[in-house]
């Protein structure tokens, strides 16, 4: 087995994965520059004015050696909401290295997130960052700037037979503090009187630690099944030195499935089942577990078919779902389906050319206002993005 997805993980900033995926994520042998430019665009039903982001990401991705691989991720983005409530600027970046070694079989892999990402942000510019990090909607750049942070991560895959291979991974993300909002508030000190004051303190989201392990079983010489469990805990968030918050410890189950049609078509699928347990948070003088667990199931559904191939690239008809349920206090739910399509073109050997579109609507379930709980509110996501790559 070649742990070729790995590389790909990496560049994205997510969990190293274990299972393979040759057949749709070759390993990068050339220098690789990536951009383009996504829309994106979320109607909610209460609201006046839709959610909506323009991202530009730009990955570079370099083989310094043949076993060692350098990538470089960057994503710039405009979002706004209603009148006045708008957020631009650069993304953090992230500089990541990964080592493979053993034909293959183990790879060490170190990286940086780059401070590069925009910070102090106003009150209203933080309100609309609460919306656009939700997963739900799934923006390019959910957050801008996080703070410095270091992650390093191991990986190894062992051949059981020809059909089988087992995975095991652990990776830990070290973070730093910095200063994410410089919020205003007033309060009245007197009928006449009002003071105005701004915190813009230091805040440190607390460390990650993530444990892996997964197989990749070959059904036939088409067909593939690959299954990842992903084990996550976090340390304590802290504000000006004090500890605030804890997330609950989360279980990620991952399962692939690949076939190969012909020698031009193929089908894949990949479900996500996502579940958090109960947070930690300061409350009063004492800093506890959450009485009732605030985080619901996540489950999301992907599906990628390359209908139609042409020149180094084909038309593929995707469609998904992301059904969230709705948590122990009756409230976060979600449901989303939709689908659509996307391109890519070779126009010469060394750059090409892809384009997707895509539709979802649904629902919010258990929406929390500040006068109670909605029981649904409508909502839809449109999406539109173009890009280039260029091998050099």
């Amino acid at each position: 087995m070649r742990i070729y997805l790995l590389i790909f993980v990496l560049i994205l900033c997510v969990t190293v994965s274990v299972f393979p995926q040759e057949e749709v994520l070759p390993i990068v042998r050339n220098t690789i520059i990536s951009t383009g430019i996504d829309f994106q665009v979320w109607r909610i039903e209460s609201s006046v004015s839709p959610i909506t982001q323009v991202s530009f990401p730009v990955t570079i991705v370099m083989p310094l050696k043949p076993d060692f691989n350098l990538s470089i991720s960057h994503t710039p983005s405009v979002s706004w909401w209603y009148t006045g409530s708008k957020l631009s600027g650069l993304s953090d970046t992230w500089v990541q290295g990964a080592y493979v070694f053993l034909d293959d079989k183990i790879m060490v892999d170190l990286g940086f997130g780059l401070p590069t990402g925009k910070t102090r942000l106003t009150n209203i510019e933080y309100e609309l960052s609460r919306v656009l990090s939700k997963r739900i909607y799934q923006f390019r750049t959910p957050v801008m700037g996080q703070g410095f942070c270091a992650k390093a991560g191991f990986a190894a895959a062992y051949d059981i037979s020809d059909r089988v291979v087992l995975g095991a991974g652990v990776s830990f993300i070290k973070k730093t503090a910095y200063h994410p909002v410089t919020y205003s508030y007033s309060y009245k000190i007197s009928e006449d009187s009002t003071v105005t004051t701004a915190w813009d303190g230091l805040y440190k989201p607390g460390d990650e630690l993530t444990l892996n392990f997964g197989f990749d079983f070959k059904v036939s010489e088409s067909v593939k099944i690959m299954f990842d469990g992903i084990y996550t805990s976090y340390g304590k968030d802290q504000r000006d030195g004090n500890e605030v918050f804890g997330a609950g410890k989360r279980l990620d189950f991952n399962l692939g499935f690949f076939w190969r049609i012909d020698d031009d078509r193929y089908l894949w699928s990949h479900f996500i089942h996502r579940q958090s347990g109960k947070n930690e948070m300061l409350q009063g003088l004492y800093f506890q577990e959450e009485a009732e667990n605030s985080n619901g199931a996540q489950n999301e559904l992907y599906i990628n078919y390359k209908a139609i191939p042409f020149k180094d690239g084909g038309l593929f008809i995707n469609a998904e779902t992301r059904v969230y349920s709705r948590n122990r206090l009756k409230w976060g739910g979600a449901q989303v389906f939709g689908g659509g399509l996307a391109v890519n073109y070779g126009f010469t050997q060394t750059a090409s050319f892809n384009a997707h579109i895509k539709y979802l609507s649904g629902a919010l379930k258990g929406l929390k206002t500040a006068t109670g709980i909605i029981e649904s509110v409508a909502m839809d996501g449109f999406e539109l993005g173009i890009g280039f790559s260029f091998l050099l």
